[in-house]
């Protein structure tokens, strides 16, 4: 039972029969090879049904926060990202990013250089591969993973629902009349189009969706800017009515080609992209899907912290103990016009 008012090192070590100095020790994570497996087992548990917290002072004190990344190229990388800084850096908490360009050996010597006593958490923004070497780690510091299937085995999970945002967008659509869309993406959009196209096509014999997928994701922006007029030039010879961008590259190239042609925006043909609605800026009206990057970094932030307040907080291995799930709403779809031109 959680003990009313802050709880003190003296009544831990009274409750659990051992010194008070014994108990800051265990508390403040210098247990190994120091004690027996039942002190610090007693210790903790006692801690916990106390109710005992550090203060914030002594949780960040001298601890990093690590995030582990496989790239950070893509605008919903990044903006998730930037909100994951801004949230530490308002929490006086420093931040190490690892980023392992996809390389399993990489990414192994990330897990290989924790240590414990000096971090306070991990991140990381796609499920690990070495799996049995981030268990290890779990086991000691909280662990948080974005994820976009559900029942990941490492710690605590924050779900993007990367299904219900292309449902979001076909219901869409398909309110507004439009058979022939075109979807310009990159790798990463495909389970975005996947949950779109199976939905979109279910309207009848007329509908038709046209693709096209950049397969290498590692491009520059003026490369990614020449392609997708090339692709809208292409997809308009079709007659699509809508055009899909993952990002917002792209739909400045589709927009640029679409002028280009004078054709009317959204009147002939609509924009759609997505991103963070306040941060964009179109000459014309756009639709914007926002993925709420920042939900899902103050979600996955605010669990670690919640995670490494507790003092005991070791997650048993292969067991999801907690799932957060960011879900999306047809009232972040709309329509944004620049009135400067």
């Amino acid at each position: 039972m959680t003990q009313r008012g802050k709880v003190t090192l003296t009544q831990i070590a009274q409750i659990s029969g051992v010194s008070k100095a014994t108990v800051s020790l265990i508390l403040n994570g210098n247990k190994e090879n120091a004690f027996a497996p039942d002190t610090v087992k007693k210790v903790l548990e006692t801690a916990s049904v106390l109710g005992y917290r550090k203060n914030k002072e002594q949780l960040f004190e001298n601890k990093e926060i690590w995030i582990l990344a496989e790239a950070l190229y893509r605008e919903e990388q990044l903006r998730l990202f930037q909100s994951l800084q801004i949230m530490a850096q308002k929490r006086a908490c420093p931040m190490l990013l690892y980023i392992t360009s996809f390389s399993p050996q990489r990414e192994q010597w990330f897990w290989d250089h924790i240590n414990p006593k000096n971090v306070l958490g991990v991140i990381c923004l796609m499920p690990p591969r070495k799996i049995d070497s981030a268990r290890n780690i779990a086991e000691k510091i909280p662990i948080v993973t974005l994820v976009s299937q559900k029942n990941h085995p490492i710690g605590d999970q924050v779900l993007i629902n990367y299904s219900q945002s292309g449902a979001m967008l076909a219901h869409y659509l398909i309110a507004q009349g439009h058979r022939c869309i075109g979807w310009i993406g990159l790798r990463s959009s495909k389970p975005v189009y996947a949950a779109f196209s199976e939905l979109f096509s279910q309207t009848g014999k007329d509908s038709l969706v046209l693709n096209e997928f950049l397969e290498d994701d590692y491009i520059s922006s003026r490369e990614l800017w020449q392609w997708s007029t090339q692709i809208a030039a292409k997809m308009q010879s079709r007659g699509t009515t809508a055009i899909i961008c993952s990002s917002t590259v792209i739909a400045y190239g589709v927009i640029d080609y679409l002028k280009s042609r004078k054709v009317a925006i959204p009147e002939q043909c609509a924009v759609l992209t997505f991103g963070d609605p306040q941060l964009q800026r179109f000459s014309v009206p756009i639709t914007i899907v926002d993925q709420h990057e920042d939900l899902a970094a103050k979600t996955l932030f605010e669990l670690l912290m919640d995670r490494s307040a507790a003092v005991y907080h070791r997650i048993p291995a292969g067991v999801s103990t907690v799932e957060y799930v960011c879900d999306f709403t047809e009232e972040n779809l709309f329509p944004l016009i620049d009135e400067a031109e």
